[in-house]
């Protein structure tokens, strides 16, 4: 994709800027004319894009790393399928007429405090909240293709508002969640970032069947117990509970191994095949292991007492 270069402006997109950045050059929804479909303009200190209105076969635009406040231009772009405007100043949730085939949307590093309702966009399968300053989820409902949703570092406290949505990715990293709820609902999860909040336990997950990735660093769990949660998800083949006081347990690693033997992640650490044989020796061995351990211990008992010698 060709990338502009900075030039000194006041702020205003211009035509010239915009001839710059435009590429991808193809056929326009109609298939009449020929139209580029994309559009980067990244890093360049713009606080006034309205230009934008005029580009109404754009599919792709990228905006980042500018002072952006109005994004009112989008309503002119019905066939716009992917949005980066992180990295601005932006306050308003979507504030344009949703463009009736976006799927993609970065609004990360912006200025936004509510979610309101996204009901028109039914088409959108990838969104991109990350540090902003939203307390609460809410308005995705009807997000019927969302698959993807990030929230890191935001001020959440609790999960809510995701009922039932198809969500396969989800990361709420560096919030204030301490109660893992409200997600039995989200039966297509594949991928869950919890790091980096206040949880005190994986209660709450154990319904969730198709979850192959849990990250859970730097919360506050402290007994392997917790594991048992966690236990009947055969899926599950990455955990990770770095930075937890139950790290300090005796035998933490082997514990939770022999408890999620599926596992093939521990800590971002392998776990390995000897691992593995380690933790079932200690905690079910089988029982020529538990033969062995017992002639073993015969054997140093006897070597342990008393030798009596006897004169012919």
């Amino acid at each position: 994709m060709e990338l502009c270069l900075i030039q000194k402006n006041d702020g205003v997109l211009t035509e010239e800027e915009v001839s710059s950045c435009l590429s991808n050059l193809g056929h326009s929804a109609t298939g009449l004319e020929h139209v580029y479909q994309f559009l980067s303009a990244p890093g360049r200190n713009l606080n006034n894009v309205s230009i934008l209105c005029n580009y109404v076969h754009l599919q792709k635009l990228e905006l980042p790393y500018n002072k952006i406040k109005d994004l009112s231009c989008v309503s002119h772009m019905p066939y716009l399928i992917i949005l980066d405007a992180s990295h601005n100043q932006l306050t308003d949730f979507f504030g344009f007429q949703p463009p009736k085939n976006l799927k993609e949307v970065n609004f990360s590093h912006n200025q936004m405090s509510v979610m309101t309702h996204l009901s028109a966009y039914s088409s959108l399968s990838k969104l991109n909240l990350d540090y902003n300053c939203f307390s609460e989820i809410g308005g995705l409902l009807h997000c019927a293709s969302l698959t993807h949703l990030s929230l890191a570092h935001n001020k959440i406290s609790c999960i809510s508002g995701l009922d039932k949505l198809p969500i396969k990715d989800l990361c709420l990293r560096g919030n204030q969640i301490e109660k893992i709820e409200n997600v039995e609902t989200l039966r297509t999860l594949q991928v869950l970032d919890l790091s980096l909040n206040r949880i005190t336990s994986l209660s709450g997950l154990q319904n969730l069947h198709l979850l192959g990735s849990i990250n859970l660093e730097s919360n506050l769990i402290s007994e392997i117990k917790e594991a048992t949660h966690i236990h009947d998800l055969c899926l599950l083949r990455e955990l990770n509970l770095q930075r937890n006081p139950v790290q300090e347990q005796l035998d933490y690693r082997l514990a939770v191994i022999f408890l999620l033997q599926h596992l093939t992640g521990l800590d971002q650490e392998k776990v390995t095949v000897e691992e593995k044989v380690s933790a079932v020796n200690k905690y079910d061995p089988p029982l020529e292991v538990v033969a062995a351990r017992e002639h073993m211990s015969h054997m140093v008992y006897q070597l342990m007492q008393p030798q009596v010698i006897y004169d012919r």
